[in-house]
């Protein structure tokens, strides 16, 4: 399952609108190690998601899984940062 980049359907709004995306152009990524903190507050617009936890190259983090089992990583891009 590829969680690093998924953003699926209806949550790609809140995703895009939300404090926790990345803005190329700024050196202090927003969403670096904000993961736990992002995924509790989409769960809050999107009680229907589901909390996971794993890691990414090696370093701990977290995301949701739809109903449909896609994977809705808040912080995605918060791997595009280094």
């Amino acid at each position: 399952m590829d969680f690093v980049n998924t953003k699926v359907g209806k949550y790609q709004e809140w995703i895009q609108n939300s404090r926790f995306t990345h803005d190329p152009s700024d050196k202090n990524c927003a969403s670096l190690s904000r993961c736990f903190t992002a995924v509790e507050e989409i769960i809050k617009e999107f009680p229907e998601l589901k909390k996971e936890r794993g890691y990414v190259n090696g370093n701990p983090h977290w995301w949701c899984v739809s109903p449909e089992e896609n994977v809705v990583d808040p912080t995605a891009c918060q791997f595009t940062c280094f």
